[in-house]
This record gives C-alpha cells, sequence and structure tokens, in this order.
C-alpha cells in the first residue's frame, strides 16, 4: 500500500501518519509531496522519515519566486 501525503511541510507531519496507521504503519509506503517553502527548508529530515519525494513545482510557485523554486531544485539534486 502507498500513500501521497499532500502538504508536508515538516518531518512531524510524517510522524503523525505512522501514528495514524497504527502498528502495521512500517508496512505501508509513504511519499511526502513538498509543496512549500517551509517543507524544502525540511527536505532531508522529511527524507529521513518516508519512503519518497515528490515535488510540486507548481504548487510552490504559487507562493515563492521562480528563483527560488530553482535554487531548491539545483541544490536538491546535488
Amino acid at each position: 500500500i502507498n500513500i501521497v501525503a499532500s502538504m508536508v511541510n515538516s518531518v512531524e507531519n510524517i510522524e503523525e501518519i505512522r501514528y495514524l496507521l497504527g502498528e502495521n504503519s512500517e508496512l505501508i509506503k509513504i511519499f511526502a509531496r513538498i509543496e512549500s517553502k517551509q517543507a524544502m527548508f525540511n527536505f532531508d529530515s522529511i527524507l529521513e522519515k518516508c519512503d519518497g519525494i515528490i515535488i510540486n513545482n507548481g504548487m510552490m510557485l504559487r507562493t515563492m519566486r521562480i528563483d527560488e523554486v530553482i535554487y531548491f531544485q539545483i541544490d536538491g539534486t546535488s
């Protein structure tokens, strides 16, 4: 089973999902959808707790300048 969690901003969001899923939460893969500047700043800690990350550039462009989005994309791939 896979879950895509939208609007993940911090590792606490992933931990809360795991808590709500209960004792079998480790059997379920959680993919965090990154959609904000706050989430980008917490990228590394979010990645440690989830099984994968989806970056929603379109949503980030609503709250960030394009140069910031590009910076995070380049920085995140290195």
